[in-house]
């Protein structure tokens, strides 16, 4: 199954058997389900305007590395953006700032 959504308009693909089996080798949602769902969409959204999506006020974007999720920093090469709510972004500098007392930052002990 392929399920998306645009302009207002929410739909899923399914592909499948009545009675549980497989679709075949490398058969997926991408796959199979897909295709379908794009020709749809392409049909059920014909003439009507582009509806860009709004960013909802409590949800900002921040550079994070890929690798660990965590908050990248300036000089981090591989980092990507990532959509997050503003709560859980304060969670996550807190998570990173967060230090077990009695350690002390590596840089202290060179």
């Amino acid at each position: 199954w392929f399920s998306g959504y645009a302009a207002g308009v929410v739909t899923t693909a399914w592909v499948g058997f009545d009675k549980p089996r497989s679709l075949g080798k490398r058969e997926t949602g991408a796959r199979a389900a897909l295709p379908i769902w794009i020709e749809y969409m392409e049909q059920a959204l014909a003439g009507l305007p582009e509806q860009p999506l709004k960013q909802p006020a409590d949800v900002v974007s921040a550079r994070i590395r890929a690798d660990t999720g965590q908050l990248a920093g300036a000089d981090e090469e591989q980092a990507i953006f990532e959509y997050f709510k503003v709560s859980d972004l304060e969670k996550l500098r807190s998570i990173e700032t967060y230090q077990p007392e009695g350690e002390s930052d590596r840089a202290e002990i060179f």
